[in-house]
């Protein structure tokens, strides 16, 4: 999406090759395994990143999950079932998602 090149060049700026690192690996290797498609790995990833509180990274995979196809409401429940577990306000992170709805649905990849 838009914010790609940005976030590319933020991950180099920490570390030289990082992005590349994290593209070949993260999601050349993982995201592209066998076993679940893509839409449920973000699912995966967005449940992960909302438990462990990574608000940052957080919004990228709500728009990943999005441009793969997850619906807006299943995101919300999922949001909604594991609220309880996380540091994050899970009522927040729905806004947040509804404000990224709001904008037009981020473009499938």
């Amino acid at each position: 999406g838009k914010q790609t090149h940005r976030v590319l060049l933020n991950l180099d700026r920490l570390h030289p090759g990082l992005a590349t690192h994290i593209l070949d690996e993260a999601y050349g290797r993982i995201m592209s395994r066998g076993g679940i498609d893509f839409s449920e790995r973000e699912i995966v990833n967005v449940v992960i990143l909302f438990i462990q509180g990574y608000r940052k990274q957080l919004y990228s995979h709500l728009r990943g999950a999005l441009r793969s196809g997850v619906q807006r409401v299943e995101l919300a429940n999922v949001l909604r079932y594991t609220g309880s577990l996380s540091s994050l306000d899970a009522k927040s992170v729905i806004r947040i998602l509804e404000k990224i709805n709001a904008r037009g649905a981020p473009r499938p990849f």
